[in-house]
């Protein structure tokens, strides 16, 4: 019985298939998959893709994690892909739950829990009530 080959370009979630790597001695068929959210290149079994079973690369399945997440009063937003950042290394967009405003983080200062203070006026002034402003 012969397996039915992939179609080369198909994605499945974040992956699309680049190069059929053909089957190996066990039997077991493999493709060459580009991970479209940090444009790694895996190696996977078809099954796996077939079944849904993995839709993107290990390194960015890791970093789910992270998103939605606030630590020290900043939400993370997204990974940020090779050709959003310049910078080398994983970076993430992160917001600041105070002002808005937006700013790419290190993967390894958001591991370490030690994000930069954000200088916007909420965080600089306290709170003033009405009367504050009239006298």
């Amino acid at each position: 019985m012969a397996i039915r080959k992939l179609e080369l370009g198909k994605k499945y979630g974040d992956l699309k298939i680049i190069e059929d790597l053909g089957c190996t001695k066990s039997r077991h068929h493999y493709y060459l998959c580009l991970c479209l959210i940090c444009n790694n290149e895996i190696k996977i079994l078809r099954e796996t893709l077939k079944k849904n079973k993995t839709t993107c690369c290990s390194e960015c399945q890791k970093s789910k994690k992270y998103i939605g997440q606030i630590i020290d009063d900043y939400e993370v937003i997204r990974r940020l892909t090779i050709s959003d950042d310049k910078k080398k290394g994983i970076r993430w967009e992160c917001r600041c739950q105070k002002c808005g405003k937006v700013l790419n983080i290190s993967n390894k200062v958001l591991k370490e829990g030690i994000l930069p203070k954000c200088k916007c006026k909420n965080s600089e002034q306290p709170n003033k009530s009405l009367l504050d402003y009239i006298f």
